[in-house]
């Protein structure tokens, strides 16, 4: 039994060894066609692994389109989309920030105007309420205007906005500036993300919404910290003088260097 197990070891040696020498051999009479084959089964299994785009489906088309388009956008022959960026940020900031802002500085507002605390939370409820309702109806917008022409308009109305909250001397006033202000902030949100969108390739698209990231979680931060410093040291309307100027300031930064961005996304008539 031993001596027919052992001879069975040896037969099944012996065959893997020819095998071998074979191959070798192959190897040595054409190694290029031998290492094309090998390639060709690399590429298979890569191209098996993953998923293709069909290159006629619509998402490929309009991938294709924003490849070819997307450095032509701003003053017809391309600028730098990182200015573009810079705009969206400023504006993004302070629209987000403005909701942490108002927290902490509340209950001494509401001592300023002698209102009671549940007159003064309309300050916030009312803010929250109509830019609600403008989120959705931004997708109506988008569709109508370019986004440079809302993007300013936005921020004109939350700068304003920001004005006469610092300069209210009463509730009433003080309700009409966040009205602005809210106004403002329900279109720059959802601006911010279909403009990158449409300028950034799919493969800068990450990067994009990641610096974007940045300033949507770092304003909420700051915002109840600077808020309590400003109300400890300060008159509660700084804050909103401040917010004021960096709209401004950002004004100024979408006049110069966001132009008229198309969409391509946009309906048919």
């Amino acid at each position: 039994m031993n001596d027919d197990h052992d001879s069975k070891e040896s037969n099944v040696a012996s065959s893997y060894k020819q095998d071998v020498e074979d191959d070798q051999d192959k190897v040595e009479a054409n190694p290029a066609q031998s290492i094309a084959s090998t390639e060709d089964n690399r590429q298979t299994t890569t191209d098996s692994d993953h998923e293709q785009i069909n290159p006629n489906s619509e998402e490929a088309q309009v991938n294709e389109q924003l490849k070819q388009k997307h450095s032509s956008f701003m003053f017809g022959k391309g600028t730098s989309q990182g200015k573009v960026l810079i705009a969206m940020i400023f504006g993004m900031f302070i629209a987000i920030l403005n909701q942490t802002l108002l927290n902490v500085a509340l209950p001494k507002i509401n001592t300023d105007f002698n209102i009671s605390a549940n007159t003064g939370q309309w300050l916030m409820t009312g803010f929250m309420l109509v830019n609600g309702i403008l989120i959705p109806i931004s997708a109506f917008l988008f569709n109508k205007y370019s986004y440079r022409k809302l993007f300013l308009v936005s921020m004109t109305l939350f700068t304003i906005g920001s004005l006469v909250c610092g300069l209210s001397g009463s509730f009433t006033m003080m309700m009409i500036g966040r009205v602005l202000q809210a106004i403002g902030a329900g279109v720059l949100m959802p601006l911010g993300t279909n403009v990158f969108m449409t300028i950034f390739p799919p493969e800068r698209r990450g990067a994009a919404m990641g610096m974007l990231g940045i300033a949507m979680i770092l304003a909420p931060a700051i915002g109840p910290t600077l808020s309590g410093y400003i109300v400890e040291n300060y008159h509660w309307n700084v804050m909103f003088y401040g917010m004021f100027i960096i709209g401004l300031v950002s004004l100024a930064i979408a006049y110069i260097w966001f132009r008229s961005v198309p969409s391509y996304y946009k309906s048919k008539s």
